[in-house]
């Protein structure tokens, strides 16, 4: 009976660690991010795509949301993006403040390398947001991210 248990704990803990961590190794989200009341207020993070064994980077995948709750004077949130290369941006908006929705994805083609995203608003006023990136190869597939803040404002 011992043993049974024993086996039993040691599957569902092998399959819990599994399933973790096919989780954590796709899903890059920011967390709760604030922008303060300044209308220039601005957010700056270094994306940082690198061949992790999956292939090399061929773009960032990105999209973000305005978390402040459902409030019709909150600016609409934005992210700019521009690639190592510095030879493409891209840019994408929340369009409606509050809602469960992100913006449309963004697909930033470029290598690997720095990615630049730059968080801002549209007006004064203090809001939250939270945006979710992955760096991906040309097949589709999720490669090495990591991610710095430079600034917060």
């Amino acid at each position: 009976m011992t043993d049974r248990i024993s086996k039993n704990l040691i599957n569902t803990l092998l399959m819990s660690v599994s399933i973790g961590f096919s989780v954590t190794t796709y899903a890059h989200d920011s967390g709760a991010q604030a922008l303060g009341a300044a209308a220039g207020a601005t957010d700056v993070f270094a994306v940082f795509c690198s061949d992790d064994g999956s292939g090399p980077t061929s773009y960032l995948q990105y999209q973000i949301q305005e978390t402040s709750g459902k409030n019709t004077t909150s600016p609409l949130v934005s992210m700019q993006t521009i690639s190592s290369t510095g030879k493409t941006f891209y840019n994408t908006t929340d369009p409606v403040n509050g809602d469960a929705g992100f913006s449309p994805w963004v697909y930033a083609y470029g290598p690997n390398g720095t990615f630049y995203i730059i968080v801002d608003k549209t007006a004064a006023n203090a809001i939250t947001y939270d945006f979710t990136y992955h760096c991906m190869t040309a097949e589709n597939e999720h490669t090495g991210t990591d991610i710095q803040k430079l600034q917060d404002q």
